[in-house]
């Protein structure tokens, strides 16, 4: 009977159906063919098992591999990326569980890199990613992993973006590597190592730099690393690659033995394939990931249709009921089944969240096969917090001090916590020195730290282009330090010398040629400059200090920048058969990997002028403007320069010429200056310069526009503005000439809503192309929310009590309203129901903030305070019990006929009292008539019942009040009493009186009711 299975997947299926020593016994009967290239790396991975531990029965798993002392355990490769399986928390491979105690070789650290079963809900490892922090330049966005059909071409995406666009491709420098091998490189120009790899340079500019392999093969397949620097900016990106091959059957025999085995096998891949049937295309959510460079990402594979879509909030602390959304970048791969696997990646968290607090990201996913979103969340650590990785936002930087010193300095960004790790050095070559260094701290709004470090070395170690400056730093978000350096011949060297002026040739036999070179901006001050000679036979001789050349010693100077400047001087005679027809000007310094060099240019005895300056404007005191050019190094002296104006060109306006010789030069400068007034139809204006070494004239022309008195427009200054008061907007427009010839309109924007109002200013001027204009963003007009009345109370079945704040006539609509408890030691917020904000007639807003509160927290203070831009500062209004409506009513106290001796009683209706902590005091007088009060608590005289509170519809409590007596005559006659009421709702108690009793004696009243009777 022939069975044809892979490997992998009957392991994985017979750990579901058959106990551990079942497994064993069942490959003891199985010949299995691994994958080539798991094979591959456990050649390399394996370790062979200790003398004392017998042989791994699965070595014949790996035929193709040889071995030195013993055959190496085909499940070597799993620990090339597993967590050790032994270590605590790990969750290793369930195949991996049931060999442990046999196979030492899967003892060891490992990290699995498995296939991934599209039906199975993998473990942790099963994916994996490795995100290097990000700076504020460069992001790098690839998936975790890709898969490809062996013999088809594939595509390895990995993709990047940059801050401040377009691409600067100069700046960028590619790389890819396979298991830590490099297979292309790209500086400028691609070079791959790999005959079938490559990438599309075209799409570089577009942020594609995705690796084409193509025909793809088994040993394709393992982990892909794309390394990507820019400026100063570099990262990592990892993707694992599985190539699924479809065209070698693994062939097993299976005895009769491992019957029973095989069906058991075959009823487990019924049970998997009937649970991919049911789960087929069902998204499978991982859990978000966070990585070292403040951002989080969040995978989904297997998953069709395409239709995706994911939703990031910051939330912090966690216990709060506000959302930060955060905005994420997308990418997503296609699997060889047609589903898709997506990995989305939330922006950096820098400036968005409080360093110091503990923070939650959730991350929900939408899919039309998900019944309802899948939500993600992470959590920090209260010790953790949010910690930031330094960023490098630019290069080295050096600068001159007086005493010929180099300060050095580097800045670190956005870092949290503070401490950070830097030291300086400086490396000869043959030997390294530490240098010491001062550092600065600056906390920034979000927390963050920013360090400035620096240190001083000498100027003359930069004479040495092998001298090397060396700084490195180490933060606790980073694995390893990292670290920057710079030396003379580095493209970031400043100071690296420039010919900034160099003589024509010019040959006049028997009279003296002085040539001169000026060098400017380098440093340190050694410089070497050589002169060579070019003759008729284009033979380029050098020239030496002698008796027909002189080559005085360079004169050097100081410049105010600490840089320095020289000129070199070549001196000599022509004769009439002279052979110098050019000479070269060659400059040396340790900056510079090849020497620098300027030409005469050939030898001439005539020069044309050269105009390298634009003309010059300046204001006379006259309000007339003067007009300058400057002509250089033209021979000989005479030169013609005239000023014309108008459309035509045919009014001359009248100039000054002024002809400059230096004494040591051949050749001539001059200066032209002519005065205009302010006419408009002067314009155009032009200058023509003719010379006889010139086979026309050349001339510039000008217009008003070339100005440079032309307007400078500020930004609007707009003030608050407020429904129902005046507003000033105001706009500086300064450094323009003419002065009567400036236009300004105010524009307002048409259409739109009542209080939004978005105003323009135009400025318009004879020396403007187009006018300038500057506009404000659209501006709310500001109105302030009114509370109309005092906060509603209302009771609710539970006894608790619900608040309305009615808040009117304010915008923009948008407004914060909380309700908070104070307690003893701190505010604890409330929760609430803010109703939708609802616009009114006359373009204003308007929201109803219902609360619900127990009662009891107003025995304290609940306040409710309100934000709204309009406001300087929040408003608010506490509440307290007393501010309750629900205050007790007394009836008048009732009085039966009192008879001495007799059983009486007085009694008091209260009623529309919430709550019902009510407290009723009776009280007596002391004296007929002696205006003093006494408690009858005490008195056993008189019973007070106890208050029975009864609930009305209303939610408010009822209750009647009692004192019961025996009626006296001697004590209780013409005595008052009086019923007292306190409640949490009254500032002070109220009360009701009976006004003096009246007790009658029996036999006053037989007597009384004889004499009725004879009546």
């Amino acid at each position: 009977m022939l069975f044809f299975i892979s490997a992998s997947p009957l392991l994985y299926l017979l750990h579901f159906v058959c106990p551990r020593p079942l497994i064993c016994k069942t490959f003891s009967h199985l010949s299995l063919f691994s994958h080539p290239s798991r094979c591959a790396r456990s050649a390399t991975s394996a370790r062979a098992p200790s003398d004392t531990s017998a042989p791994c029965p699965f070595s014949h798993l790996s035929p193709r591999v040889p071995s030195a002392t013993s055959t190496p355990c085909p499940f070597s490769h799993l620990r090339n990326r597993a967590p050790s399986a032994t270590s605590e928390g790990a969750s290793p491979h369930p195949l991996v569980s049931q060999c442990l105690p046999h196979y030492p070789c899967m003892m060891k650290p490992m990290r699995l890199i498995a296939e991934e079963d599209p039906d199975m809900e993998g473990p942790p490892w099963h994916r994996h990613s490795l995100d290097v922090p990000a700076g504020g330049v460069l992001k790098l966005v690839a998936p975790t992993f890709h898969r490809a059909r062996m013999g088809s071409d594939v595509l390895i995406p990995c993709t990047f973006t940059i801050d401040k666009p377009p691409v600067d491709t100069g700046q960028l420098a590619l790389s890819w590597r396979f298991q830590e091998r490099e297979v292309l490189t790209y500086n400028n120009k691609m070079n791959s190592t790999h005959p079938r790899a490559s990438i599309n340079t075209a799409r570089i500019k577009d942020g594609d730099v995705s690796l084409y392999i193509s025909n793809t093969t088994i040993s394709d397949g393992g982990i892909y690393t794309c390394s990507m620097s820019y400026s100063v900016e570099r990262q990592d990106k990892e993707i694992r690659l599985d190539i699924d091959d479809l065209s070698v059957k693994h062939r097993v025999a299976v005895g009769v033995a491992s019957f029973v085995t095989v069906l058991l096998a075959a009823a487990a891949i019924f049970l998997v394939y009937h649970r991919r049937h049911k789960k087929r295309n069902i998204p499978r959510v991982q859990e978000i990931t966070r990585c070292g460079d403040g951002t989080f990402s969040l995978d989904v594979g297997r998953f069709a249709p395409k239709d995706i879509s994911f939703s990031w909030h910051l939330i912090q602390p966690p216990s709060s009921t506000e959302k930060q959304q955060l905005e994420s970048t997308l990418i997503m791969s296609e699997n060889q089944d047609g589903t898709f696997n997506a990995t989305s990646t939330c922006d950096n968290l820098r400036g968005k969240v409080n360093v110091s607090q503990p923070y939650t990201i959730q991350a929900a996913v939408t899919h039309p096969r998900l019944k309802q979103p899948v939500c993600k969340e992470w959590t920090s650590d209260l010790q953790d917090g949010y910690k930031l990785r330094p960023i490098v936002t630019r290069p080295l930087q050096l600068s001159l001090c007086d005493p010929g010193e180099v300060l050095c300095s580097l800045n670190l960004e956005s870092f949290y916590p503070k401490h950070i790790d830097i030291s300086w050095s400086c490396d000869t070559g043959q030997s390294q020195k530490d240098i010491s260094s001062q550092e600065k701290y600056l906390e920034n709004p979000d927390q963050s730290y920013n360090a400035e470090s620096a240190c001083k070395i000498p100027g003359d170690s930069l004479k040495d282009p092998e001298f090397k400056v060396i700084v490195r730093w180490k933060h606790e978000t980073m694995e390893d330090w990292e670290s920057r350096e710079l030396c003379v011949r580095d493209p970031g060297f400043p100071w690296r010398p420039n010919i900034t002026d160099m003589s024509p040739l010019i040959i006049l036999p028997n009279q003296q040629t002085r040539l001169k070179c000026t060098v400017s901006g380098y440093f340190p001050d050694v410089l070497t400059v050589m002169w060579f000679m070019k003759n008729a036979r284009q033979e380029t001789i050098p020239v030496s200090n002698g008796s027909k050349y002189e080559i005085p010693e360079i004169s050097r100077e100081k410049m105010s920048d600490n840089t320095y400047t020289c000129t070199s001087t070549l001196c000599f005679t022509p004769t009439s058969n002279s052979e110098e027809k050019e000479f070269i000007c060659r400059v040396s310094h340790p900056s510079l990997e090849e020497p620098i060099e300027r030409s005469t240019g050939l030898a001439r005895t005539k020069v044309s002028p050269t105009v390298t300056e634009p003309i010059k404007f300046s204001l006379c005191g006259s309000g007339d403007v003067l007009c300058s050019l400057y002509v250089s190094k033209f021979y000989p002296k005479d030169i013609n320069i005239t000023w014309t104006s108008g459309r035509d060109q045919i009014n001359k306006i009248k100039s000054v010429e002024k002809c400059i010789k230096i004494s040591d030069e051949t050749t001539c400068n001059a200066i032209s200056e002519c005065r205009i007034k302010w006419d408009q139809s002067l314009f155009p204006l032009q200058v023509t310069w003719n010379h006889e070494s010139m086979e026309e004239p050349e001339y510039k022309e000008l217009r008003i526009t070339d100005f440079p008195w032309i307007p400078t427009v500020g930004e609007i200054s707009v003030p608050a503005l407020y429904v129902g008061s005046e507003c000033t907007m105001q706009c500086d427009i300064n450094n323009y000439y003419p002065d009567n010839n400036l236009t300004v309109t105010w524009i307002k924007e048409k259409g739109g809503q009542r209080l939004m109002v978005s105003p323009n200013i135009r400025v318009e001027h004879p020396s403007l192309k187009p006018p300038i204009e500057r506009r404000t963003e659209r501006l709310h007009v500001m109105a302030a929310p009114v509370m109309v009345s005092p906060i509603q109370f209302l009771l609710s079945k539970s006894g608790n009590v619900e608040c309305f704040l009615q808040l009117n006539k304010f915008s923009p609509e948008d407004i914060t309203i909380k309700w908070t408890s104070t307690g003893k030691q701190n505010e604890d917020p409330i929760l609430y129901d803010q109703k939708a904000v609802t616009e009114q007639s006359d373009s204003l807003y308007s929201t109803v903030n219902w609360c619900k509160i127990p009662w009891r927290q107003f025995l304290r203070s609940v306040t409710v305070t309100w934000h709204h831009v309009s406001l300087d500062e929040p408003e608010h209004r506490e509440l307290h019990i007393t501010d309750f409506p629900w205050r007790p009513v007394l009836g008048e106290i009732e009085i039966e006929a009192l008879r001495d001796g007799t059983e009486s009683k007085l009694q008091c209706k209260i009623s529309g009292y919430f709550p019902n902590a009510l407290t009723v005091t009776w009280l007596k007088e002391k004296e007929k008539e002696s205006n003093e009060w006494v408690n009858v608590k005490n008195d056993p005289h008189y019973k007070i019942p106890d208050l029975q509170h009864e609930k009305q519809q209303d939610h408010t409590y009822s209750c009647t009040a009692r004192l019961d007596f025996t009626a006296s005559y001697e004590s209780d006659d013409g005595a008052a009493f009086i019923c007292m009421v306190e409640h949490p709702s009254q500032e002070g108690p109220i009360e009701r009186s009976t006004g003096p009793l009246q007790v009658n004696k029996i036999n006053e009243l037989c007597a009384l009711n004889q004499r009725k009777n004879t009546k």
